[in-house]
C-alpha cells in the first residue's frame, strides 16, 4: 500500500492506493476539515446501499510512521459522499467549504449532462446531418454528372446532324 496526500480545496486528505492500484481516501480527515462527526459520518456511510460496498478499512502511515487503521471510501465514490452531506450538520466555519463544493458538484454535473456532454451531443447531431446532406449532395453530383453527358451526347447528335445538313462531312463519313 501507498500513501498519498490529496489536496481538497485548503486541506490535504489522506489518500491510500491499495495493490489493485485502486486509491482510497480516508474518511474522519474529511469529516475533521468540515466539522462533520466522523462517527456519525462512518455509520450513514456504512448502511448507505451504494457506499456500504465499497467502503473498507485501511492501514495508513502517520507522519511519524505509525500505522493507523482508517475507514475509507474510493476516490470515485468520494465526491458522491460529498455531494450527500446535510449542509446543516456541518460546522458553521467549515460550510462555506462545503456549500462551495456541492455548488461545484451541481455545476460539473449539469456540465456533463447539458454541457461538455450536451455539446458533444449536438456536435455528433450536427455531424451526422452534414453526413446526411454530403451523400444527398454526391448522388445529386452523381445525377447532373450523368445529365451532363446526355446533354454532351445530346450536342454530338445534333451537332453531326448539322455537319451532315451543311455538308461538311459526308454522311457516311460519320457513321
Amino acid at each position: 500500500m501507498e500513501n498519498k496526500l490529496v489536496k481538497f480545496y485548503e486541506t490535504e486528505l489522506i489518500s491510500i492506493v491499495d495493490d489493485a492500484g485502486v486509491p482510497f481516501v480516508a474518511i474522519k480527515p474529511i469529516c475533521t476539515a468540515i466539522g462533520l462527526d466522523a462517527d456519525s459520518a462512518v455509520r450513514n456511510i456504512k448502511t448507505h446501499p451504494i457506499l456500504g460496498d465499497v467502503a473498507c478499512v485501511h492501514t495508513v502511515r502517520d507522519a511519524i510512521n505509525r500505522e493507523n487503521s482508517m475507514f475509507c471510501l474510493p476516490i470515485q465514490q468520494i465526491n458522491g459522499w460529498l455531494f450527500s452531506i446535510d449542509i446543516k450538520k456541518v460546522k458553521a466555519e467549515a460550510r462555506e467549504n462545503l456549500i462551495r463544493y456541492q455548488r461545484d458538484c451541481f455545476n460539473v454535473l449539469f456540465d456533463f449532462y447539458f454541457g461538455v456532454s450536451g455539446k458533444i451531443i449536438s456536435r455528433q447531431k450536427q455531424r451526422f446531418e452534414l453526413l446526411q446532406d454530403l451523400r444527398n449532395t454526391e448522388s445529386q453530383i452523381a445525377l447532373l454528372s450523368n445529365r451532363k453527358k446526355e446533354i454532351y451526347k445530346q450536342l454530338d447528335g445534333i451537332d453531326n446532324e448539322i455537319f451532315v445538313q451543311l455538308k461538311l462531312f459526308p454522311q457516311n463519313a460519320l457513321a
